[in-house]
């Protein structure tokens, strides 16, 4: 089970515009777990998932919706 921590101090218009321009697939290959394989987005929430490379489904943590990963 994972624990979601909901951010207690709200983001600038300015710092959420630089959040959302960041290369989040460079960051992902730079800081990912070796195990890791790649991210993908729930359709549902947009929430970014990490995907294992031995996981035929995987939920959402935030939305608890069951997902097959898309082919690599």
């Amino acid at each position: 089970m994972q624990n979601v921590i909901k951010a207690q101090k709200t983001v600038s218009e300015e710092e959420l515009k630089k959040i959302r321009e960041m290369d989040w697939n460079a960051y992902y290959n730079e800081s990912a777990p070796p195990d890791m394989q790649r991210m993908e987005n729930c359709p549902d929430c947009s929430a970014i998932i990490m995907v294992r490379q031995d996981q035929s489904e995987i939920t959402c943590y935030s939305c608890k919706k069951q997902i097959k990963p898309n082919a690599a």
